[in-house]
């Protein structure tokens, strides 16, 4: 609980630097994929169990040409995992399950090309800690070609996913105004982690890759100009 609150505390506070005008939520889906190293000693294969869906609170300054963008984003992924390792003599394998929950920090520039309608892409940086994880599962170890061990995986997945989550996107969208003050955002936004991690039995190095397509609504507030009438 102490890092989610570092972490909402830290993007509150770059945000009050700026005279942000926009405020919105969005949600989508998460297409996602896990990438290994080659390794012919401890291959791994990966089956995704469910749909990830991200959901998202974002702020945005707006300007003419640059946007301050900040995003805290819940995303969910779930997927199995089956890795083994060893040879003829000793090894073992382990097969499992991951469900796990990620509270991000995104934060963005946007820029922006067009009027009413706007088109918009930006690059940008995410940083993520887990706020529910759980493994299910079996891990079994053999030698001299007989099982020496066999342990059912259940609880918390520390040691199976990343502590801290952190990572480069590229995001191209379509800002369309309904109204005055409301605005529909339509965005598309790839993402891969740039550290890797391991799980707590194996060698190979995992990252998280992942293409989001969102959909949202914003309100945007308007603010009188220097000069007007109060």
């Amino acid at each position: 609980m102490k890092r989610i609150l570092i972490l909402i505390s830290l993007v509150l506070l770059i945000q009050a630097s700026y005279c942000q005008n926009q405020l919105g939520i969005k949600t989508g889906f998460n297409w996602f994929k896990i990438l290994q190293s080659d390794n012919l000693f401890h291959p791994s294969s990966f089956s995704y169990d469910r749909f990830s869906v991200p959901v998202g609170l974002f702020f945005c300054q707006r300007n003419h040409l640059i946007n301050f963008y900040s995003e805290l984003e819940f995303l969910n992924r779930s997927y199995s995992v089956y890795e083994y390792w060893g040879g003829l003599g000793a090894g073992g394998h382990a097969d499992y399950k991951i469900n796990s929950s990620y509270l991000n920090a995104i934060i963005a520039p946007q820029f922006v090309v067009g009027k009413k309608i706007k088109f918009i892409f930006y690059p940008g940086l995410y940083a993520g800690i887990p706020i529910y994880s759980k493994i299910d599962g079996t891990l079994s170890e053999f030698s001299s070609g007989q099982f020496s061990r066999k342990e059912t995986l259940s609880g918390n997945a520390k040691g199976c996913i990343p502590g801290i989550d952190f990572g480069a996107l590229a995001g191209i969208g379509i800002d369309i105004p309904v109204s005055k003050s409301l605005i529909i955002t339509i965005q598309d936004v790839f993402s891969i982690s740039l550290l890797g991690f391991k799980s707590q039995w194996g060698e190979e190095i995992y990252r998280y890759m992942q293409n989001k397509f969102e959909v949202g609504l914003a309100y945007q507030f308007i603010g009188k100009t220097k000069g007007s009438s109060q």
